[in-house]
C-alpha cells in the first residue's frame, strides 16, 4: 500500500519561484539594513574629535616617552598645538586653553597634572592630564 508513490505534484506547489526568493531577500536585506543602522554609535562632534585626538596625541608622547627616555614639549597656541615638532592646526571656531605660551614638558618622571579645555560655541571637552595618562571628557554642564 504506497500511497502517493510516483504522484506528480502540480507546478504550483513544488516550491518557491524565483521571483517570490527575491521578494524574501529584499525583505530580509531591509529589515537587515534597518537594524545596522539603528545600532550605529552616535556621531561625535568635531569638539569632540578634536578633544579625544589631542588626549591621544599627549598619551602618545608620554607612552614613547617612557619607552625611549625622550621628553617631548607641548605648546598651545590660538591656532593649534605642537608636539614633537608636529603641528596640528584646529578647525575654524575651535581654540584650546589651558597652558601657558612656553608649553609643558611630557615626559617620564617629568609630566606635571594639567588640564586643557577645547571648546567651540557651546560645546567644551576637558583633556586631563595626571602625570601619566590623558582621556578627553565633556565638561560638566555643557551639552
Amino acid at each position: 500500500m504506497s500511497r502517493g508513490v510516483g504522484r506528480r505534484l502540480p507546478d504550483r506547489d513544488a516550491g518557491l519561484t524565483l521571483l517570490e526568493t527575491l521578494i524574501v531577500l529584499a525583505v530580509i536585506a531591509v529589515v537587515t539594513g534597518a537594524t545596522v543602522l539603528s545600532l550605529s554609535p552616535r556621531r561625535e562632534s568635531a569638539t569632540e574629535a578634536e578633544a579625544r585626538r589631542l588626549a591621544t596625541t599627549i598619551q602618545a608622547a608620554v607612552d614613547r616617552s617612557i619607552a625611549t627616555g625622550s621628553h617631548d614639549l607641548l605648546v598651545v597656541d590660538d591656532t593649534g598645538y605642537a608636539l614633537a615638532g608636529v603641528r596640528h592646526a584646529l578647525p575654524a571656531g575651535t581654540a584650546v586653553t589651558g597652558l601657558p605660551p612656553t608649553g609643558v614638558s611630557l615626559g617620564f618622571a617629568t609630566g606635571h597634572p594639567f588640564t586643557l579645555v577645547v571648546a567651540a560655541g557651546g560645546d567644551r571637552w576637558m583633556v586631563a592630564f595626571d602625570g601619566l595618562r590623558a582621556a578627553a571628557v565633556r565638561e560638566a554642564g555643557t551639552s
